[in-house]
């Protein structure tokens, strides 16, 4: 079995997608929803599909307390607004036991099919190649990784709050975790981040951050602005 974490953070218009999509998959699953004091209809959306929920906070804590309650010997961390194409969970958890991974992430594709978007969807999969052999990355909206290692770096680094997800695979990677980019399936990723800050300012952000994090280490929280919740306003 494997246990599907998701952190949230007033998610109710887009947590019925991934759920529905979770629902049709031909694999054993659990799912544990950690929230943050949502004030929209989240939870009761989560608990309408039998979705344990525990209290949750800013990523890397909502993270840490679903897998705490999982019972999966892999973990599936993936944020609220993804979508997951019919036999993702099957394909991939193959691929991932046949390359013997121990954490992993996989290819993106954007729910919107324009060309831009496919572009964006074929940047950022090509730059996950790129950096596979150079400094593997997270993508904290989709993470696979087996139990004991989430338990051997003792989970995600609470003091961190953004690329708190690259921080964890690189510490995995350091304790011995094997670690590869699974093809099989890809996520479905929403684009509002890029529809509020444009791709060329995110992309240059999120490259911003990644060279701080390669030469200063996981920046603590206060370093960089990032709100949990701030790209999920009305």
């Amino acid at each position: 079995m494997i246990s599907i974490l998701i952190p949230s953070l007033n998610e109710g218009k887009v947590l019925p997608r991934l759920l529905k999509s979770i629902r049709r998959q031909n694999y054993p699953n659990e799912v544990i929803l950690a929230d943050a004091n949502s004030v929209d209809k989240t939870v009761e959306i989560a608990k309408k599909f039998n979705v344990k929920v525990v209290k949750g906070g800013i990523p890397s804590v909502g993270r840490n307390s679903a897998a705490k309650n999982a019972k999966g010997d892999i973990f599936l961390f993936l944020d609220a607004d993804t979508k997951l194409v019919r036999g993702f969970l099957k394909k991939n958890i193959e691929e991932f036991n046949e390359k013997n991974l121990d954490v992993a992430i996989c290819l993106q594709k954007f729910f919107k099919k324009s060309a831009s978007y496919r572009f964006a969807a074929a940047y950022h999969n090509m730059s996950f190649n790129l950096l596979e052999n150079i400094y593997p990355v997270g993508t904290g909206y989709c993470i696979f990784v087996r139990k004991n290692y989430w338990k051997k770096v003792k989970g995600f680094n609470e003091k961190v709050n953004v690329l708190e997800d690259v921080d964890f695979v690189q510490r995995c990677i350091k304790a011995g975790a094997n670690y590869g980019i699974i093809k099989s399936k890809p996520i479905v990723v929403d684009s509002r981040r890029y529809e509020k800050e444009g791709f060329a300012n995110l992309t240059k952000y999120y490259a911003k951050l990644l060279i701080d994090q390669i030469k200063n280490g996981p920046a603590k929280i206060g370093k960089w602005k990032y709100d949990f919740g701030e790209w999920y306003k009305e």
